[in-house]
């Protein structure tokens, strides 16, 4: 029951971060991955640092950058499982 429970958490980071790509202009997005990209233990600290950068107020915005953060971190974990399953596969 764990495990499912756990697939249903992981999906729904997934898709909670797709929700959040909806909300964000172009540059916000493209900002946010190589941000991402150069700082892959992004926290509350530095989510906030940028919604101040951003001059954006709103707790909701700040909540949402978290899940995405946090979305991007479960799609990782998700894709290293994958690439480990299929070369176990393959061999």
């Amino acid at each position: 029951m764990l495990i499912a429970s756990n697939k249903i958490s992981r999906d729904f980071m997934y898709l909670e971060a797709e929700k959040v790509e909806q909300k964000l202009t172009n540059e916000q997005l493209e900002y946010l991955r190589e941000y991402d990209a150069m700082h892959p233990s992004t926290g509350p600290l530095e989510v906030q640092a940028i919604v101040k950068q951003w001059n954006i107020d709103d707790y909701d915005f700040y909540r949402d950058l978290i899940d995405w953060f946090n979305g991007q971190r479960f799609m990782e974990r998700k894709i290293a499982i994958l690439r480990y399953d299929s070369a176990r596969v393959a061999a």
